[in-house]
């Protein structure tokens, strides 16, 4: 008979579990079996799940040996702890000389646990997440059980409310925590512990809205300034508005900053404030659980150098804890981008953009830009976060048309030019568009600078040289401002920095 494949065994570590805690929860488990995931960069694929039996109170298997970033054990109706450790933290499996790594687990049936979030009048929060964590327990040599010291508790489920503000999630009696992601609200103290029982439920979860953060902006002569860029220092999306004739603003929270060194939230926000068209700035730190603060903002602009919109938007960042093995492979990664698309750095010419059909412009090639500042915008009809991305732009191109800059929209091909067209003026897209061609011009010349992802940015100088491409590493401005989130921004940076 033909031999199909070949399967090569190498020596592993064999572990044995043996099961504590509840003897009745453990006696639930006799008979069935066990779900054990393992979590490492040293296996195929990443990780391995299996399911063994339970047999005198104890599962058996084989692992390759190595490091491990996590383990978790599972089955019906109950909790097996401890959960070993999250990614930050590595631990070993290694064969005793043909013995087993043994360790404890402590095993404890589950609830079904019924409880609400509501505001402090009452009112239900439908569609919140709410994050649940137990005690990380495990058990010594004695049969005592303790709690895992540098990982406590661990996040077990984050079950969403319905339209009266309910959630049910199963829990193993003892400790558990409570926490809350909503858009809009917000709870103090940020968790709440409580105790879980079959025949208890726990309080109810009270939170409260965010607040909105209301202020007017002047200039160094204590004018409104009207227009002027009024934006959250952020982690994540970029939230901002642009002031009234008055030079009022409104600014509705929607998350707390978070504090990277003490791992909680910060009870404060901080704006930053720009007139599009001069070069005076203006950052403000608002306690938010003061209304006084918050709805009386007073944003007194003075004229700041180019760089100082990157300094002050940009927080520095706090180094994340990696093991070695994810270290090393950081730093992999990190030298391949370092290398990748040099054709694409700053200083090099964008790729020349021929062929297409091209709207809103009498321009038939990027060269005849020459003169302005472009931005690059690479998109698709169906890409949601292109979408997302559309009122930003069309706010870049309202503030900074008339100082020397368009945006150039380009949509790579798969659409018939009259679609992207149609498309393009129903989301009042009025600056100039070019489809590409059918046969891909545009886009096989941007993926040789690393044009790959959607949506793309690069901003162009009146030179036709690249500024800043989102897609490649430039050492000038690692950890600031990027395109992705700080478009207003790097354009503004760009123009003041000219005029300098």
């Amino acid at each position: 008979s033909a031999m199909i494949a070949t399967t090569v065994l190498s020596p592993g570590t064999r572990i044995r579990l043996y099961l504590r805690g509840d003897p009745d929860a453990v006696a639930h488990l006799v008979g069935k079996k066990i779900a054990v995931r393992l979590f490492s960069p040293e296996i195929p694929g990443g990780r391995m799940i299996h399911h063994y039996p339970v047999e005198n109170r104890s599962i058996e298997f084989c692992v390759p040996a190595g490091q491990y970033e996590s383990m978790t054990l599972s089955a019906d109706g109950v909790m097996i702890t401890p959960v070993l450790p999250s990614t930050i933290y590595t631990f070993d499996f290694v064969d005793f000389e043909g013995g087993f790594v043994e360790k404890n687990c402590v095993v404890r049936k589950t609830n079904e646990v019924r409880g609400r979030v509501v505001t402090a009048t009452g009112e239900p929060v439908a569609g919140a997440y709410v994050m649940l964590s137990v005690e990380n327990l495990f058990a010594d040599e004695s049969g005592e059980q303790k709690l895992i010291e540098n990982l406590p508790w661990f996040w077990t489920s984050m079950p969403q409310t319905d339209e009266a503000g309910n959630y049910t999630v199963k829990l193993p009696e003892g400790q558990a925590k409570i926490q809350m992601q909503s858009r809009g609200y917000y709870s103090d103290p940020e968790e709440m512990q409580f105790p879980v029982s079959h025949h208890l439920s726990p309080p109810d979860y009270v939170v409260r809205p965010m607040p909105i953060l209301k202020g007017v902006v002047l200039n160094s002569r204590q004018e409104p300034v009207s227009k002027a860029v009024v934006r959250l220092r952020p982690f994540g999306e970029p939230n901002y508005e642009l002031t009234d004739v008055d030079g009022r603003f409104s600014i509705q929270l929607e998350f707390f900053d978070f504090d990277q060194n003490t791992k909680t939230r910060k009870l404060e926000s901080t704006l930053i404030a720009f007139d599009p068209r001069s070069d005076e700035a203006q950052l403000a730190v608002v306690k938010v659980k003061d209304p006084s603060e918050y709805e009386k903002i007073q944003l007194d602009l003075q004229p700041q150098k180019a760089e100082w919109i990157a300094k002050t938007l940009v927080q520095e960042p706090v180094a994340p804890e990696f093991s070695e093995k994810a270290k090393a492979q950081r730093e992999k990664y990190m030298e391949k981008f370092r290398n990748e698309y040099q054709a694409g750095r700053p200083g090099n010419q964008a790729p020349e953009m021929t062929g297409g059909t091209w709207f809103n412009t009498e321009a038939q090639t990027l060269e005849d830009f020459r003169g302005q500042y472009v931005l690059l915008d690479f998109w698709f009809i169906g890409c949601g976060p292109c979408e997302r991305d559309l009122p930003e732009l069309k706010i870049a191109q309202q503030l900074f048309a008339n100082q020397n800059f368009t945006i150039l929209s380009v949509h790579i091909a798969g659409q018939t030019p009259e679609n992207v067209k149609q498309f393009a003026d129903s989301k009042g897209m009025k600056y100039p568009l070019v489809v590409d061609s059918p046969s891909e011009e545009i886009l096989e010349a941007y993926e040789q600078i690393g044009v790959k992802s959607f949506p793309s940015y690069i901003l162009i100088g009146p030179d036709g040289n690249i500024l800043h491409n989102e897609n490649v590493y430039d050492p000038a401005i690692e950890g600031g401002l990027n395109l992705h989130q700080h478009k207003l921004e790097t354009i503004y940076q760009a123009l003041r920095s000219a005029k300098k």
